[in-house]
Order: structure tokens, then C-alpha cells, then sequence
């Protein structure tokens, strides 16, 4: 209860929607690729969209505007981050030390480590000189790992970030390799991580072993907005702009999709920045061009 009311009121103060339990939803067959009840339709970039958190044991999902969501997700230093690095969401991760920083833009691309003021920095080192895609970070139980890739490429790696022998400076080494280009993803039991790729789902173990679970999925190309995992029941929940996918990751029900759609009286509900009614586009996509974020705290 403690927990429920300081999400609540966390939710509350940063203009976060109501929460919906997802065992109020309607379950139904996964729509097809670029039907009208999928995923990926562009809208305004203001628009209103689902994001997924588990709390007291139920995963819930929240109607949010996509900016608020973001502000909320990451967390922020109390410097501005240069422009050169692009606009926001960029994604960011506290570390003992300061901040690191990911930048996929042509004059920064890369991890950079930040001081908590802001006014030293450092390019984190990526692994063989490689030219780095930087799509976030996710937080494992025990490390940071960076996620790099092309979402729309049929390959992608994890970075793991490590200090270097002499404590001195941060680095990454190569973690794993995956089958598609990720997008977002999530901790999954002891020391496993669940990835979203543009077209699928894929699992990799404590040893970097990869395992694809689902490829080719309807989303195929459309960006999913957040990611949680039921550790105790094995299945995977990934938001959209219309929806939330509920993936099957062991036994018998491994690789099943139910997409799950919210009650009449929510699926066109209205969010509040700032105090006003969010304005809304169809449905509630999310605009094109926007990746997902794991809804793992950093």
C-alpha cells in the first residue's frame, strides 16, 4: 500500500495519467501488421501514450504524455546537457561518480561521463573503435549495460559499463550479441535481461548467452514505449501507443502474444501537464521517430 500511494503521488506531481490494472483490459488475437487497433500510426508529438510499471506484484499501465514520461523516466542532472548532444529524451545514467550520457547525434555520438556539476566530461571508450549507435541504458541487478544498434537493422549488441583497472575512468565491453537491432529492455530474473527489437524479443542469460523468443512480430517497426517483466509468471509486458503486448517467455505459453487493449471509458482518457488537459491524437500514438524507453530506473 506504502509503495501504491508514493507512485501515486510521484505520478501526481510529474502530470502522469491514472493507472489502470491490466486485468481490467481486454484480451484479443495480435491485430495485423498496420491494422487500425495496432501500433505505429504517426501522430502529434504531443500526444498522450501507455507506459508499464509493476507495483505490489500487478503490473499496471499509465496514460502519459510522452515528454512528461520522459522527464519522470530519466533521471536528471542538475546541469543542461550541451546541445550538441541532442534534444531531449537523451538517455542518461547515475553512476558513483557523476553521469553518463548517451548521444546519437553526428558531432557526439557515444557515451560521455559527466561530473556532477557538469563541468568536466570525458567520451567513454566503446569497444574495438567501433562506431557507436547509442540506443540506451538499461540497468541490470548488478551492472549498467548500454544497448547499441540500428532498431532497424537485423543486428545489435549489449555493452556492459565497467571502470577501468586503475578506477580512473569509465569503459565498455562488448556483453552480447543479438539477433535485431534493439529498442528497449528490462531485468529479468537473476542477472537475465528481456530486449525489444524492431521485430521481436529476444532474452540473453548472466553468461551473454542470446536467446531469440518471438520474431516477426506485428510491431515490426513500430517503436514500443516501455518494458516490464513478471519474473514469477515469465511473461513480458510491452507498451505501444495503442496497447500493450503480453509475450510468453518459458514453458508452455513461450512465445504467445495477447494483445491487451484498456476498457472503453480509458482508451481515449486525457492525461494532465501541468495542470491543463494533454491534447490527444488518434488513439494515442506515440510520434514517429521515437524510441521506447525501459521503465527500469536508473
Amino acid at each position: 500500500m506504502w509503495a501504491w500511494c508514493c507512485l501515486s503521488l510521484v505520478a501526481s506531481i510529474c502530470g502522469l495519467g491514472a493507472s489502470s490494472d491490466l486485468s481490467e483490459w481486454r484480451a484479443e488475437s495480435p491485430p495485423a501488421r498496420g491494422s487500425d487497433g495496432g501500433p505505429g500510426v504517426p501522430i502529434p508529438p504531443d500526444a498522450a501514450v501507455w507506459v508499464v510499471s509493476m507495483t505490489n506484484s500487478h503490473v499496471i499501465a499509465r496514460r502519459t504524455a510522452w515528454k512528461q514520461y520522459c522527464r519522470w523516466r530519466w533521471e536528471t542532472p542538475r546541469f543542461e546537457v550541451p546541445l550538441l548532444m541532442g534534444p531531449e529524451p537523451t538517455s542518461k545514467a547515475r553512476v558513483s561518480d557523476g553521469w553518463l550520457v548517451g548521444s546519437d547525434t553526428e558531432f557526439a555520438r557515444g557515451v560521455w561521463w559527466f561530473s556532477l556539476d557538469g563541468r568536466t566530461r570525458y567520451q567513454v571508450a566503446v569497444p574495438d573503435l567501433l562506431t557507436p549507435q547509442i540506443v540506451g541504458f538499461v540497468r541490470g541487478p548488478e551492472d549498467l549495460y548500454v544497448l547499441h544498434g540500428v532498431p532497424s537493422y537485423d543486428s545489435g549488441e549489449i555493452w556492459r559499463v565497467t571502470k577501468a583497472e586503475d578506477g580512473s575512468r569509465w569503459k565498455m565491453e562488448r556483453f552480447a550479441t543479438l539477433r535485431h537491432g534493439p529498442y528497449i529492455a528490462a531485468p529479468y530474473g537473476e542477472g537475465c535481461l528481456v530486449v525489444v527489437t524492431w521485430c521481436g524479443l529476444e532474452t540473453v542469460d548472466s553468461d551473454a548467452r542470446a536467446d531469440l523468443v518471438l520474431t516477426d512480430a506485428f510491431w515490426r517497426g513500430a517503436p514500443p514505449l516501455s518494458v516490464v517483466v513478471d519474473a514469477e509468471e515469465h511473461w513480458a509486458y510491452v507498451s505501444f501507443d495503442a496497447g500493450v503486448a503480453k509475450i510468453g517467455l518459458q514453458g508452455g505459453e513461450r512465445a504467445r502474444v495477447i494483445w491487451l487493449r484498456p476498457p472503453d471509458r480509458e482508451s481515449r482518457s486525457e492525461t494532465n501537464e501541468g495542470g491543463g488537459p494533454e491534447e490527444k491524437g488518434e488513439g494515442g500514438q506515440v510520434p514517429t521517430g521515437r524510441r521506447g524507453v525501459s521503465t527500469i530506473n536508473n
